[in-house]
């Protein structure tokens, strides 16, 4: 027989309000809420199996809660919560999660059900046992303190936890010192090794060093000579751009040469015609006088 929600616990859940109510059902795992939400009337606006429907769905149903409905369809709300509560219920303790046995709810079936519960899941922490309380369908007794009582809180289950494991955990260590004496020898040697070749690596430092100093050294020397070379260049070149211009001055003179060469040998050529004339004239005259 499944879980029944009374109408104190019902009062109870609408008091806590709408996002309480909403927060308790988000814990519920969507792959557990689903099915549920599926076989609920559609709703017109909505494709069907959507997550926006989902939630339109959640929506609706923890408005309803809040502000419960008269009749069956108020039963048929709160029947769904309790099925989500049993969801919850199961996702936090386990599957073999107890089923009501009550046909009906009495004012002491809130307290019966808090002490199946220590029995069968004696190490469940108080605080998930008090929300799944809160969220029940059973109205609140007086002694529900002292039940709850029988459970720890989670921080005092998680140190018991590691108490009760600290002899495990001290084999295990005990069992690794044996396994790492073995390596840490190994490793000494490793380290006295690599200490040698250490060593020796420094020596090989060191002539390298003094190597790459007589480089530097060459190297000092060579920018030297370069340097006069370089010195050397610029002064031929120099000497080059002088023999240079002399030459181009020379060929201007011996193109001036030429011109005047040729000038003279014109002037040569005319004197010859006019000598020619000179000694023609001579005979002349020498005729004339005889």
């Amino acid at each position: 027989m499944s879980y029944q929600y009374g109408q104190e616990a019902r009062d109870r859940i609408s008091a806590l309000g709408q996002a309480a109510v909403a927060n308790f059902i988000d814990e519920v795992p969507l792959a557990f809420r689903k099915p549920f939400y599926e076989r609920q009337p559609a709703i017109p606006g909505f494709r069907r199996g959507t997550p926006p429907e989902f939630k339109k769905k959640q929506e609706r149903l923890v408005g309803h809660l809040v502000h419960p409905q008269l009749g069956p369809k108020g039963d048929n709300d709160w029947k769904l919560f309790a099925a989500l509560w049993l969801a919850w219920a199961k996702n936090r303790l386990g599957v073999d999660f107890p089923v009501n046995d009550d046909a009906f709810l009495t004012p002491d079936s809130g307290l019966a059900f808090l002490r199946r519960l220590a029995d069968q899941f004696p190490d469940s922490p108080r605080e998930t046992v008090e929300r799944l309380f809160c969220f029940s369908g059973f109205a609140d007794h007086a002694d529900a303190l002292v039940a709850l009582g029988n459970f720890h809180p989670a921080s005092t289950l998680a140190r018991d936890r590691m108490i009760n494991e600290l002899p495990g955990r001290l084999d295990k260590i005990e069992d690794y010192i044996e396994i790492a004496e073995p390596a840490a020898e190994e490793t000494a040697k490793r380290i006295d090794q690599f200490e040698s070749d250490l060593g020796s690596l420094t020596k090989r430092m060191e002539l390298v060093a003094s190597a790459v100093s007589d480089a530097d050294s060459d190297v000092s020397s060579l920018r030297t000579s370069l340097d006069e070379v370089a010195a050397s260049a610029e002064t031929l070149e120099k000497l080059v751009q002088t023999l240079e211009a002399a030459g181009k001055q020379a060929s201007e003179s011996t193109s001036d040469f030429n011109s005047r060469a040729e000038s003279l040998e014109q002037n040569l050529e005319a004197l010859s015609v006019k000598a020619q004339k000179w000694h023609e004239f001579f005979a002349e005259i020498s005729e004339l006088k005889e």
